[in-house]
């Protein structure tokens, strides 16, 4: 997890929004930040301060996040595109996340 370094809980937020952003584009519009809340079972202004890295998103709502948009806590937490399970998903998200550190990936030795 990311630990306590508000440095970190900002990283997440801006993950969090990304996937928002993500889940917006892949249903055509619609997933606002009430939307996203509503549907992980929290309210606008928990979202709210996870995103800006007010407080860091606990386990079970990220569970919760992970189950609605294809992803893993590894993406969540730690940036790892790998962690995307959904193609649609990965190829939105892509651009913006590194790879794991430690492999390779195409292209490199």
């Amino acid at each position: 997890m990311a630990g306590r370094d508000p440095e970190s809980w900002e990283a997440v937020g801006e993950r969090l929004e990304r996937i928002r952003l993500a889940l917006d584009e892949l249903r055509g519009g619609g997933m606002n930040k009430t939307q996203i809340a509503s549907e992980l079972g929290i309210s606008s202004s928990q979202w709210t301060n996870y995103i800006t890295g007010t407080n860091l998103i606990p386990q079970h709502v990220a569970n919760r996040l992970c189950k609605l948009a294809g992803v893993t806590t590894d993406y969540i937490y730690r940036d790892t595109i790998r962690a995307v399970v959904d193609p649609e998903m990965a190829a939105i998200l892509a651009p913006v996340a590194k790879p794991r550190a430690g492999r390779p990936h195409s292209g490199q030795k």
